[in-house]
């Protein structure tokens, strides 16, 4: 006889029955994982914590942390090292996809739910990094305008909003990694993202393990 156990991701094979020895093997599964906002926003703010909140941290993304200068490739780089956490850390298994292709574009990375043997859509996300200062081709520092960020966000939300309504989406996520010199909020981008019922997330990133410390006790 074979017991399976779901909730433990464990099969149990019992040669003599119910009653005789019993030998455990681990299922070739991850455990389901709800996909909610609850859960989202921990382990977006886990991976912010350990990835990209300080420079110390797994994503590589500046190239000259004391000038705040990003680097040229940031975006992607937040981007896949979002991805192989959700897929190795989160949830455990293949229901995380980079660049999933929709009909109107690919989203960043998308998480599909496969409990019901028919996967569907639970969370489309899309990414942006924020910055001041990059870097060119020809790694020269390269200024940002505040309005170009505004508008990079802006164009972020209506990504966001056009995956969530092709892929019937029930979660919808803008997530920024904020690179600038400034800590403030995009407010025309959250207030695109509230009327197009798109969950505004914003982590800035710090260039030192203290910087956090010196506002909280200014």
């Amino acid at each position: 006889m074979a017991v399976v156990i779901p909730s433990k991701g464990l099969v149990q094979l019992c040669p003599g029955g119910v009653f005789s020895e019993r030998i455990s093997i681990n299922l070739d599964a991850a455990p389901l994982t709800d996909v909610d906002e609850t859960t989202m926003d921990r382990e977006l703010a886990s991976f912010h914590d350990s990835h990209t909140r300080y420079p110390n941290g797994f994503s590589h993304a500046w190239h000259d942390r004391k000038q705040r200068v990003l680097r040229r490739d940031a975006e992607d780089i937040v981007r896949d090292s979002l991805f192989i956490y959700l897929h190795y850390k989160a949830f455990r298994s293949k229901i995380v996809v980079r660049e999933h292709q929709t009909s109107v574009g690919r989203s960043d990375i998308s998480l599909l739910d496969n409990s019901s043997n028919q996967p569907i859509t639970a969370c489309v996300m899309e990414l942006k990094v924020l910055r001041s200062r990059g870097m060119t081709k020809s790694k020269n520092e390269k200024p940002y305008k505040p309005e170009a960020m505004r508008r990079h966000c802006l164009m972020g939300v209506k990504q966001a909003i056009k995956y969530k309504s092709v892929e019937n989406a029930p979660l919808a996520y803008l997530c920024l990694y904020d690179g600038r010199d400034a800590d403030d909020e995009v407010l025309d981008a959250k207030t695109a993202a509230d009327a197009g019922v798109i969950l505004y997330r914003r982590y800035f990133m710090e260039t030192s393990t203290r910087d956090d410390l010196a506002v909280a006790l200014a």
